[in-house]
């Protein structure tokens, strides 16, 4: 720079920039000066009482008292990059507070924030005028699975600042809505393995979020609205969308994926009470409904009872993992052809369900078998699909075996599954009221599981069995109809009927009853 490079010791004591004997060399609006603000805790408050000092760059020198600037604003004029930053904040583990208001007074002029490890920034001030906001943090953490207060950038000010914004590793803090200056601008948010960015203030953040997503998480910590994402994504990458507390979150805007691929992973996970809303369309390929992962740089992150809602038409999601979650769809369809949705029901305990509000839904693979443990289910244990209004759930396929799957409310399934397919539901009570209409492959009902309720079961190809050991087990079923080609087999030693079910048997239709199981023709 061109100017003086002032320092500041604050012997004078009494906290006043005009005061002469604070400085070395007393710094001047407009001569290109660089203010470094030594951190020796003689004046933990700092007053700018000189108007409008126009200043190229701001540094806190080392150490670990806090500070905090107040007063009149500072013009940052720094264009520089690097060490020579418009704001350079060495001092770590201490909590350095800018409550002036800043000032960036054309378009190349970068308010550039570079932190060194643990530090903490605070920019409660106003930035306003043409320039823009570049945030470099300081070194890597070593956990993500929490909300972590270091190397810290926090903005909570009333910001208008226009130029462009990028908020690069380590972690930010937007404590105010409009924390990144005008609204309806672009906004680059870079994510790695350890950045965190906490949105924590009510109400809409007006911006177009493209993230560079490898490893991160967005945090939130309060009700509160986005305009969208786009994502460009690199090999391999996770975004974490996360939360702690109940909080509702709305994205109005569309979510993309610049480069879709199975390899890009987005996890969503909120607490019990907590909501994430999809308004718009959103087109990811490998989404995961609550998160728990040990994968070095996500330490057993544990949430339950969270929901997120999907409602535009136009989403498309190639993978789709509901580990401890709910999952609402607002529209019929949701996975259109050409993806290939993967269900997976990988629990220990509690709930994760999918809930169709009255939307057909269409699955092109359920795969329910991953890490499944018969062991830790009994018939009761969390419930799977459910609507509260009628809708048809068709299958299309399945990886077989057992599963603890269970479907609920006026809901139709039909299993629909292209060859050799056979899915076994296991120790559950299926409280379905629409009809079971097998048309491919053998849908059965295994362990303890009970169907009861169901209004008919059509077998209209492939095969229905009933293998559970519980008695009466389609108490309430009216109707069993088996046309040509199609089996019922029986291979259970209790009767699973009530003596009211009505069994059709069509021509050609097939009829397999083991020798344990009496059945009774008329």
């Amino acid at each position: 720079f061109a100017g003086n490079v002032c320092t500041w010791y604050g012997t004078a004591g009494d906290g006043q920039w005009d005061t002469a004997g604070n400085w070395d060399i007393k710094p001047q609006s407009g001569n290109g000066d660089t203010v470094i603000l030594q951190n020796t805790g003689n004046s933990p408050v700092i007053n700018n009482n000189m108007g409008t000092m126009a200043i190229a760059a701001l540094q806190i020198a080392s150490g670990s008292q806090a500070l905090t600037l107040t007063g009149d604003m500072l013009q940052l004029d720094s264009v520089a990059s690097g060490d020579a930053s418009a704001y350079y904040d060495k001092a770590a583990n201490a909590q350095i507070t800018i409550a002036c208001p800043l000032y960036l007074p054309t378009k190349d002029a970068l308010a550039y924030f570079l932190l060194v490890s643990s530090a903490y920034t605070h920019v409660s001030g106003n930035i306003s005028g043409p320039g823009g906001l570049d945030y470099r943090g300081g070194s890597a953490g070593d956990t993500k699975s929490e909300w972590v207060e270091t190397d810290l950038l926090k903005l909570s000010g009333d910001n208008t600042f226009e130029g462009d914004v990028k908020l690069r590793p380590r972690r930010s803090e937007l404590a105010s809505t409009n924390a990144l200056g005008k609204a309806g601008k672009s906004v680059y948010l870079c994510l790695s393995a350890t950045s965190q960015y906490l949105f924590s203030a009510p109400g809409l953040y007006d911006y177009k979020f493209g993230i560079s997503d490898q490893k991160g998480c967005l945090w939130f910590s309060a009700d509160c609205q986005l305009a969208g994402f786009n994502f460009y994504s690199g090999s391999g990458s996770k975004v974490r969308f996360c939360a702690d507390v109940p909080v509702q979150v709305d994205v109005l805007g569309a979510v993309s994926c610049q480069a879709p691929a199975a390899t890009h992973k987005l996890d969503l996970s909120f607490p019990d009470g907590g909501h994430l809303h999809f308004r718009d369309s959103f087109v990811y390929p490998d989404v995961c409904i609550g998160v728990r992962e040990d994968d070095g740089d996500w330490e057993g992150r544990d949430v339950t009872g969270g929901r997120v809602y999907f409602h535009d038409e136009n989403t498309m999601i190639a993978t789709f993992l509901n580990k401890y979650g709910g999952v609402e769809f607002y529209h019929p369809n949701f996975l259109p052809e050409g993806y290939v949705p993967y269900y997976d029901y990988r629990r220990t305990a509690g709930v994760a369900c999918y809930y169709l509000n009255g939307n057909d839904q269409t699955i092109d693979h359920l795969d329910t078998t991953t890490s499944f443990d018969q062991a830790k289910y009994t018939a009761d244990t969390g419930r799977f699909f459910e609507t509260d209004a009628p809708a048809a759930l068709t299958i299309k396929a399945t990886a077989g075996g057992e599963a603890n799957v269970s479907f609920q409310g006026p809901m139709s399934v039909i299993y629909d599954a292209q060859g050799d397919y056979r899915q076994a539901i296991y120790n559950r009570t299926i409280a379905m009221t629409g009809d079971l209409i097998v048309s491919n492959g053998t849908f059965a009902l295994t362990g303890t599981t009970t169907m009861k309720n169901a209004n008919e079961v059509v077998v209209a190809g492939g095969a229905f069995e009933i293998a559970s050991t519980a008695a009466k087990s389609l108490q309430y079923v009216k109707r069993i109809s088996v046309a040509a080609g199609g089996t019922l087999k029986v291979a259970t030693a209790v009767d699973p009927f009530a003596g009211s079910t009505v069994v059709d048997l069509e021509k050609g239709a097939k009829l397999d009853v083991g020798s344990a199981f009496q059945l009774t023709t008329m």
